[in-house]
């Protein structure tokens, strides 16, 4: 398990970033130092208009893509990296250092600044034949930050995180019992896995594994394996760009495609197919588009199945 996931299951610190997100209406993404993007069950609001942009546009990929490339960037600038995201929105993405060693990286969105929905969408939207008045009413729900608003947000954001590391809550102590059964849920992710195996591995009775869970992660093992699964798909077909869909399913723990492509469709919102295709479109060092740029995939992800 990559080391920086153990900053984010201390209560204390899952209850600071809570508290954060909700006081300022934003939702707070970790990601570990090798841009996976960690499951910490973060009480952050979930915004309609995203939620309609990756259901009706299909576009969470887009937003995965990004989410990486300005966490390398923040990284190269060793500083906090404030950009608008594809769609209009404003995101901000710091870098978290232990004794000068990354460990990972936390970022803060998404809200509304002085940019104005991106008119690429908008033309998208329409042509897809949505009612764009419900499109410009989610984007005006998201909370908006005039400049010095935004300034003393980010810095408080800022202090927050560096406070959490200046009080040595990373800590290299033994796994909590969350994170032994992320651990081993990874490890066997390609088997055919159940709780009783987990719990027997563990050593814990299934009403302690499955409270923790919850507690935790906010999610129950099924949904964790089916996160873990699906993150282990990504990163199949990422290193292996001429995988088939349903190879890099097997290897991923699913033995029917066909289910896993539901599956995947039902979390992600588009097919595993259309992934595939994204990825294979991309140009390289170049997956993520800058905001308003002539992209043919977006126009013809509206319409694929």
């Amino acid at each position: 398990m990559n080391r920086g996931m153990k900053l984010f299951f201390d209560q204390e610190v899952g209850q600071l970033l809570d508290s954060f997100a909700y006081c300022f209406r934003v939702s707070i993404s970790i990601f570990s130092a090798d841009v996976q993007e960690l499951i910490t069950g973060r009480k952050s609001p979930e915004y309609r208009f995203c939620r309609m942009i990756q259901e009706k546009c299909r576009f969470r990929h887009r937003c995965i893509q990004q989410d990486k490339a300005m966490c390398k960037k923040a990284e190269a600038r060793k500083g906090l990296v404030v950009y608008s995201c594809y769609t209009g929105l404003s995101e901000a993405v710091l870098p978290i250092y232990v004794y000068d060693t990354l460990i990972g990286y936390s970022i803060v969105g998404q809200f509304r600044t002085k940019t104005p929905l991106c008119a690429e969408i908008r033309s998208i939207w329409n042509k897809a034949g949505f009612d764009i008045h419900l499109l410009e009413e989610a984007f005006e729900e998201c909370p908006f930050f005039d400049e010095k608003a935004l300034n003393n947000m980010l810095n408080l954001f800022s202090m927050l995180i560096n406070y959490i590391v200046t009080r040595e809550y990373v800590t290299f102590r033994q796994p909590s019992l969350a994170e032994k059964a992320i651990q081993w849920i990874e490890s066997h992710a390609g088997e055919a896995i159940d709780l009783d195996m987990l719990t027997r591995a563990l050593g814990r009775s299934r009403s302690s594994v499955s409270h923790t869970l919850k507690k935790d992660l906010g999610m129950g093992f099924t949904q964790l394996c089916t996160q873990i699964r699906i993150r282990r798909f990504e990163s199949i077909v990422n290193a292996e760009p001429d995988i088939t869909v349903s190879e890099a399913a097997m290897k991923a723990g699913y033995e029917d495609p066909l289910y896993f492509s539901r599956v995947y469709k039902k979390n992600r919102f588009i097919a595993p197919s259309e992934y595939l295709r994204f990825l294979k479109s991309a140009n390289p060092g170049a997956a993520t588009p800058d905001r308003g740029s002539g992209d043919q995939n977006l126009q013809s992800a509206v319409h694929a199945e």
